[in-house]
């Protein structure tokens, strides 16, 4: 679906390439607890190149920095208008519609996915995730404008040194007696993190969370 919507596929394959090597190193690729998923990244790259459709990847990955940076968030990201449906069977689809469901209201940077029902696929953002990912783009974007005719791919995908960060760290271990029990378990555990950071960033005395989805060894 999304190949269809973008002037040049091969062009959006390489910028997105680059862009979730980026996101994964910054620790910006989860959406289970906040962050963006691979879906998201790959609708807001589609977005940037349906609006330069004639520029190269690496041309399309400093537009893409330059944009989301700017972007007012009041406003979805789309790739194509949102379809209500009036067919029969079809009416029962919840479509993503902020007018009508106070809990798309809610949404801080709503990327609407192309295909019918339209859904929000990063309805799991909360205000600090939302706060790391836009310094990262910022950052981003004044590493790829440093240089006009060159960019340090090196710096730009740089791992976040987590640890060098942060002094204080909370560190949470799940286990299970098999292997099948362990999986089911860590996939609970982690759909529950982004709330855990919502009461963390709304306890007194914390000024800043922020959740690291790589795991450790």
């Amino acid at each position: 679906m999304i190949l269809k919507l973008v002037p040049t596929p091969n062009t959006f394959r390489g910028c997105l390439r680059l862009i979730k090597l980026w996101a994964k190193r910054r620790g910006l690729y989860a959406n289970i607890i906040g962050f963006f998923g691979g879906i998201t990244w790959a609708l807001l790259v589609a977005r940037v190149c349906q609006m330069f459709p004639n520029m190269q990847s690496v041309q399309l990955v400093r537009r893409f920095f330059l944009i989301l940076s700017r972007w007012n968030w009041d406003n979805p990201v789309t790739l194509c208008p949102i379809r209500q449906s009036n067919e029969i069977g079809l009416m029962s689809f919840k479509v993503w519609n902020p007018k009508q469901y106070a809990s798309d209201r809610s949404h801080l940077m709503p990327v609407i996915t192309p295909a019918f029902p339209s859904m929000n696929s990063t309805y799991n953002v909360t205000e600090t995730t939302k706060r790391i990912i836009m310094g990262e783009i910022e950052r981003a974007h004044k590493l790829t404008m440093l240089k006009k005719d060159n960019v340090d791919w090196e710096l730009l995908c740089h791992k976040f040194p987590f640890f060098c960060n942060y002094l204080y760290y909370v560190q949470i271990r799940v286990s299970a007696l098999s292997s099948t029990a362990y999986r089911k378990y860590k996939g609970f555990v982690e759909s529950r993190l982004r709330l855990l950071v919502r009461m963390l960033e709304n306890t007194p005395g914390i000024k800043s969370v922020r959740p690291w989805p790589e795991e450790m060894p």
